[in-house]
């Protein structure tokens, strides 16, 4: 068991962590196989599945290799070309959503965003498609005030100076049984390239002709300046975004 009491770190005039007391049940560590590592250097402790870790030092014994996540949902993805045309994005039925850890990998956290808005036309060759995906910077929500006030302020997304996040697919690609989506992320002044593995592409249910994608990718907050907390705040979030696009 790890046991952490009144824990206080400082860096300068800034306090990271202020009496911070928990404890760490046995469990799974998840890291390079085969190797012994310190509690302090510990990646991430998972809920116990297999294997064993004694309380303190000692040899690692690794659980069974997890199968790959992103792979298998490509395998069993669901693709129907939708019609060629123009669309808008449906707000109240478009989800964003998250999952990410924090507390050094420890604790996991989820949570949203709202989408703002979007447009998309769908074109012949699919390759030749365009799409436009607006995301509410002052609408993430993980369920703790406190927390969500921190990541909306000037520290992280600056949602008052940057209200909207925005996503311009470039191209979408079949691999395989499924399809890629590729193109550039932009948080506050910042631009980067993102795939998208797309699960589910096909028509929604529902009076208006549209349809449904649903995509995952996984967020390199670093990547776009957002390096405040290192360590006590995630750095990647896996996003899932299920995005309904009714006919224009």
């Amino acid at each position: 068991m790890i046991a952490v009491r009144a824990v206080t770190k400082r860096y300068g005039a800034s306090t990271a962590v202020e009496d911070l007391s928990f404890e760490v049940r046995p469990g799974v560590v998840t890291g390079p196989r085969r190797r012994r590592q310190p509690v302090g250097r510990l990646p991430r402790v998972d809920r116990h599945e297999a294997g064993s870790r004694p309380a303190r030092g000692g040899a690692v014994t690794p659980a069974p290799k997890r199968k790959d996540t992103q792979m298998t949902m490509t395998a069993n993805a669901t693709i129907e070309l939708p019609r060629v045309g123009r669309y808008r994005l449906d707000t109240r039925r478009s989800t964003v959503t998250f999952r990410t850890r924090h507390l050094f990998g420890l604790a996991p956290v989820r949570g949203s965003f709202a989408a703002r808005g979007g447009s998309l036309e769908v074109a012949d060759p699919l390759g030749d498609s365009r799409a436009l995906v607006e995301i509410d910077s002052a609408s993430f929500d993980s369920g703790n005030g406190q927390r969500d006030a921190s990541v909306r302020s000037a520290r992280f997304l600056d949602a008052d100076r940057h209200p909207t996040m925005r996503f311009t697919a470039e191209r979408i690609e079949r691999s395989g049984a499924g399809a890629t989506l590729a193109g550039t992320l932009v948080v506050g002044e910042v631009a980067r390239p993102v795939e998208l593995s797309v699960e589910r592409l096909g028509p929604h249910e529902g009076p208006r002709p549209g349809f449904t994608i649903r995509a995952t990718t996984r967020i390199d907050r670093f990547a776009f300046g957002l390096t405040a907390q290192r360590g006590m705040a995630g750095r990647h979030l896996d996003v899932t975004a299920e995005i309904v696009w009714l006919a224009a």
